[in-house]
């Protein structure tokens, strides 16, 4: 058995389980995989080697870090940040109790259930697609910023135009404001994660929501890809939405929403 801190200490081996991992199942490691080649330099990864890799634990530091645990991965706890603010996605429940013991010494946390859910193109339904629009990170930055304060996501311009440019974002337009949203945040041939699905408090139950996430759904599953998204398993009114677009739930996972209390950050 061997660990691997950095993913500049993978042989060429190593790099082949890691592929093979993510091949046997896109739809569960895309992070992983999409991480570890486009955005390396915001990830940690810490790996779990035997004959094959056992588990995994990916750290992404974003706008808000992003913790990836995986596997046979009990040891890997401890690299867990503990001084930030975090999501951390947990896809073996058993681990659930020692994470929650690790994390409880430092912050606060709340645990939600989550669906994934997957659409291909056999099963999509679109809907109302012409009424969205590919945002254009120079055309609709400004627009792009009012409904991320709306939202309650204020952002750099910066930032709002890096985002716009890289994740493909559609939204629709009413009395030339924007006021519904969605975008592809990471994109392989394989798979596509759909999300920051947000409308306008003032224009919802009007079907803009399910008209952009049914625009980006079709890119996605006409480029060859499947389109998955997480949602809440509370969130009855989202599911039924996304399960009118043909999407189906695959899997239902724990995650974790931690803050780091005052005296450890």
């Amino acid at each position: 058995m061997s660990y691997i801190r950095y993913l500049s200490e993978l042989n060429f081996k190593n790099w082949r389980k890691l592929v093979e991992l993510y091949l046997e199942n896109p739809l569960e490691h895309a992070y992983i995989f999409y991480d570890s080649i486009y955005d390396y330099n915001r990830s940690e990864i810490f790996l779990k080697i035997d004959k094959n890799i056992e588990g995994y634990l990916l750290i992404w530091k974003g706008f808000r870090s992003s913790v990836h645990i995986w596997g046979d991965s009990k040891e890997l706890i401890r690299y867990i940040p503990v001084d930030k603010e975090m999501v951390i996605q947990i896809y073996n429940e058993d681990i659930l109790n020692d994470i929650i013991n690790y994390l409880k010494l430092s912050g606060e946390y709340e645990i939600k259930y989550y669906l994934d859910m997957v659409v291909k193109e056999n099963d999509f339904n679109p809907y109302m697609i012409e009424e969205a629009v590919k945002l254009d990170p120079v055309r609709d930055l400004d627009n792009f910023l009012l409904i991320k304060d709306i939202q309650g996501r204020r952002i750099r311009r910066e930032y709002a135009y890096y985002i716009i440019k890289k994740f493909r974002y559609y939204g629709v337009f009413r009395d030339r404001k924007l006021v519904s949203i969605v975008c592809a945040y990471l994109r392989t041939p394989e798979v596509w994660i759909i999300g920051d699905v947000y409308t306008h408090p003032d224009y919802r139950n009007k079907g803009y929501a399910k008209s952009v996430t049914s625009a980006i759904t079709r890119d996605a599953v006409q480029s060859g890809a499947s389109a998955m998204l997480h949602v809440d398993k509370d969130n009855l009114f989202a599911i039924r939405l996304y399960k009118r677009l043909g999407y189906k739930v695959f899997s239902e996972r724990p995650w974790i929403f931690y803050k780091a209390s005052s005296n450890n950050t």
